[in-house]
């Protein structure tokens, strides 16, 4: 098994480009060295290639010699902000924003950061501002519409997801949030939604969720799941939708083979940086499970399942995955309808626990334990969840 299914071909060809591009930089230097922008261009090349210190300091480098280029600014702010420097990424986009006024990007660059501060209100001026000079930006219209949710503006945020359908009438995230607003269904979110979501939350993924979500999980799964295998011991542990590690965290002990899989490349990279994982593999978990020739002593899908609706796949493949014996532990979000699931206006599943029971039953599963308690909180009302540890006949 490769992790992250490494394309090594496709990594000599981006280094490949990453050098040439700094090549051609070099070569414009050389025959005009007084041409101006050229620091710019280079930290544009280390950045777009994800060299984020090199480009800092090229942009620094530009803004000594024009302390005027908002580019500069804005592209030092976009990358402090990323590596956790807030107060200078800040200062550095408004000043971005100072220095081009009647510019879309240094608006929409601060609504980003602002958005992922939690300061929605002031998220929500930026957005706006940045589409009053540039209303056909997609992506400012798609992220300024679960700020409007989150701020109780619905009518607001349905017009901004009908707008990304103006703009680009497949985009499957802004289909998907519009099915829900309208109460209907899915069999799944879409991936290109979870991983960019993921992708943009990994930062302050465990703060927000154990600190601002309460989140209980990890806790509440390491007390079943020892209650049901004393000590936990067993070797080959399969983490699907693992995102940063947090169940590795609670669970993993010396000697224990986890694999992870997860959409999002930037969760996986903070979970790598835990060392818990033997191997991270950036898959959708469905596809994964079709794909492998590992049999797991132990399949694990906490906080996973509410990004998919229809269960029938995943408790099928779970099982021919896991070895005689093998466990499944897992947590749904609880719905107290008849509907087998429903898509909530959060863009998460819930599923009713019937529907659990006969999926598990349908495969043979015995449940070993079963616990209904509150996982986590969200917009201040608890969630309700399902926990069940079940293991294969």
């Amino acid at each position: 098994m490769e992790e992250n299914h490494l394309d090594t071909d496709s990594n000599r060809d981006q280094t490949e480009s990453y050098q040439n591009a700094l090549i051609y930089v070099d070569e414009i230097a050389a025959k005009n060295p007084a041409a101006k922008g050229l620091d710019l261009l280079r930290g544009s090349v280390h950045q777009s290639h994800g060299y984020s210190e090199k480009a800092i300091a090229s942009f620094r480098d530009e803004l000594k010699k024009n302390p005027r280029c908002f580019l500069s600014h804005s592209n030092l702010g976009v990358l402090l902000f990323d590596r956790g420097d807030i107060p200078e990424a800040l200062a550095s986009l408004k000043l971005a924003m100072l220095t081009a006024l009647n510019h879309p990007l240094p608006y929409y660059n601060l609504g980003n950061a602002m958005r992922t501060l939690g300061r929605l209100q002031e998220a929500c001026i930026y957005y706006q501002q940045s589409l009053k000079l540039d209303p056909k930006q997609r992506d400012a219209w798609i992220n300024l519409a679960p700020v409007l949710r989150a701020l109780g503006r619905r009518q607001q945020a349905r017009n901004a997801y009908e707008q990304v359908l103006k703009l680009d009438p497949q985009n499957e995230t802004a289909k998907y949030f519009l099915t829900a607003m309208d109460q209907q269904t899915a069999a799944a979110a879409p991936r290109t939604y979870v991983s960019s979501l993921f992708d943009d939350y990994a930062d302050r993924f465990d703060e927000h969720l154990t600190n601002a979500l309460e989140y209980s999980l990890p806790t509440l799964l390491s007390e079943m799941i020892n209650t049901c295998i004393p000590n936990f011991t067993l070797t080959e542990v399969c983490d699907l939708g693992c995102g940063t590690g947090l169940i590795a965290d609670a669970l993993a002990k010396p000697g224990q083979i986890w694999t992870g899989v997860d959409l999002s490349a930037k969760m996986l990279a903070k979970a790598r940086d835990k060392g818990a994982y033997s191997y991270l593999i950036q898959e959708d978990i469905l596809d994964f499970l079709r794909q492998t020739n590992t049999s797991y002593e132990c399949i694990i899908a906490a906080d996973t399942l509410p990004y998919l609706g229809d269960l029938v796949d995943f408790f099928k493949l779970a099982y021919q995955r896991l070895v005689p014996g093998g466990w499944l532990i897992l947590s749904v979000e609880k719905s107290d309808t008849k509907n087998p699931f429903t898509l909530q206006e959060t863009g998460r599943f819930q599923h009713s626990p019937a529907y659990i029971d006969r999926l598990s039953q349908d495969q043979s599963f015995k449940c070993m334990a079963r616990k209904q308690t509150v996982i986590r909180r969200n917009a201040n009302q608890d969630i309700e969840g399902l926990i069940l540890v079940l293991r294969t006949c």
